[in-house]
């Protein structure tokens, strides 16, 4: 069969995709090297690299003709966007089936379903998606045996026995990384980019997080063998400037120690950047250390505040020293620092509440960031607040107007206003300022320059699509 994968189309408020365009997707190669064996003919199409159209779908389509169409859909925010293209796929191509899974669609399938997709994948898909392909492969009706899958019996939903997860991630099949574009690194020259997934899932409990409910508290890694093989795998192609798609790149001080020993004993020549918590880094600077030597140029931080107070909020271990002990730890070892930081979390009474939270994270940040709170699906946080009324609200806003908002109304309107200006406020504020603009000049650390210059353009182009989209020059 021919299999088309894909991922949720581009979209303006992807801060990450525009401030570290080297990024590319290691979900649709994972999926592709789920069902090689079985021979398939596969194309992968990444919407992650359009300039001017969010999506090159329907041309894929035509062009390539698949019997089968696989969306995968990471983010719950992601979810909308990604409805309106399987809506015109599914009237343009009636007889096509579609799948779709990732953590995003686990918890809207419902929505999916109704939009044309044919079947869901809920929760891990290694072993789903396999049986189903067979399944449909086979022309299989009935599909009533197959775990952690969700589909359409009339106007019923059935919604199979959920799957366990597999017990180890060595048990993944290997990505099929060659099925994917070369992409130059824009960071370093005469390297090509990679993702590594070394670990899935977060044992802690930030009532926030949609990791935390999605993989139910479950936290599993690959073995040092595993991550080296695959390393070597990349470095093959040249693909040595990686990046790891974990969630917390670090936990397991013992086993990271061993993995930067074998990538320096190997000699396996590799630039890497990594999401980290701050108690990871603040409490383990001798494996910070040996990361850096080892090759980690950045670290992603979710500093999220600096106020004591919201910690205990949101359910998260830190704290303002916390904060600070781990900007130190990395600076020292000329590590990048991208820090994120809350925006509009329900504690911040007052646009202005978030200054402290500013000034101390630009100060202990290279990159400062601040995306916006969003209720997401399935976390604590959504169950205490997502009240029907707020839901009802909320879907108003999704009338298919390209402006739409994904987050969930949980201000008053007058209120949400003044807030969104206050993020304008802070955002303009932090590129204005002069020593932001002396540091993306003259900053003594290589990176700290591309970072900051990067995220000039991504603040720029959010901006900017936000124009291009409101004048229908863009669907991005």
């Amino acid at each position: 069969m021919k299999i088309l994968f894909t991922n949720s189309p581009l979209h303006y408020s992807h801060g990450h995709t525009f401030t570290q365009p080297d990024w590319q997707t290691l979900v649709l190669p994972t999926l592709a090297g789920i069902i090689r064996e079985e021979n398939h003919d596969i194309l992968l199409i990444d919407n992650m690299t359009g300039l001017f159209r969010s999506n090159s779908i329907i041309k894929g389509i035509k062009d390539f003709g698949p019997d089968i169409i696989g969306f995968s859909i990471i983010a719950a925010r992601d979810i909308f966007n990604t409805v309106k293209i399987i809506n015109q796929v599914s009237q343009e191509f009636p007889n096509i089936i579609l799948i779709a899974g990732g953590q995003g669609a686990s918890f809207y399938d419902k929505m999916l379903l109704d939009a044309g997709v044919d079947f869901v994948v809920r929760g891990e898909g290694e072993l789903t998606l396999r049986e189903l392909i067979k399944a449909i492969n086979e022309k299989t009706e009935n599909f009533s045996y197959i775990k952690g899958i969700s589909f359409l019996n009339g106007d019923e939903i059935i919604k199979n026995e959920d799957r366990l997860r597999i017990a180890t991630l060595d048990e993944s099949p290997l990505p099929a990384i060659d099925l994917m574009p070369l992409r130059k690194s824009r960071w370093f020259p005469g390297r090509f980019t990679g993702s590594i997934e070394t670990s899935r899932g977060c044992p802690f409990t930030c009532n926030f997080c949609a990791i935390t409910s999605f993989w139910e508290g479950s936290f599993r890694r690959k073995s040092v063998d595993r991550i080296i093989e695959e390393m070597k795998i990349l470095s093959k192609f040249n693909r040595t400037h990686i990046y790891m798609a974990d969630d917390n790149f670090g936990m397991g001080a013992n086993h990271h120690i061993n993995l930067f020993e074998r990538i320096l004993k190997e000699g396996l020549d590799v630039r890497f950047f990594a999401q980290m918590r701050t108690d990871t880094i603040a409490k383990h600077p001798d494996m910070v250390a040996l990361a850096a030597k080892a090759g980690l140029y950045g670290a992603l931080i979710g500093f999220d505040t600096y106020d004591e107070d919201t910690f205990h909020h949101i359910s998260k271990q830190g704290g303002y020293e916390l904060n600070i002990r781990c900007s130190e730890l990395l600076r020292k070892n000329n590590i990048m620092i991208f820090g994120t930081h809350i925006y509009g979390l329900p504690s911040q009474k007052k646009v202005f509440d978030f200054s402290g939270t500013y000034w101390s994270g630009r100060k202990n940040s290279d990159l400062f960031r601040m995306p916006h709170f969003s209720l997401l699906p399935g976390t604590e946080q959504y169950n205490k607040m997502a009240s029907l009324e707020v839901l009802e609200a909320s879907k108003k806003g999704y009338s298919g107007k390209d402006n739409e908002d994904y987050r969930l109304l949980i201000r008053p309107a007058k209120e949400k206003k003044k807030f969104k200006r206050g993020y304008t406020f802070f955002t303009l504020l932090n590129m204005l300022l002069p020593d932001e603009i002396l540091k993306t000049i003259f900053s003594k650390n290589r990176n700290v320059r591309i970072i900051k210059k990067y995220g000039y353009i991504s603040t720029f182009r959010f901006y900017f699509y936000r124009v291009l989209r409101f004048i229908r020059l863009t669907d991005i």
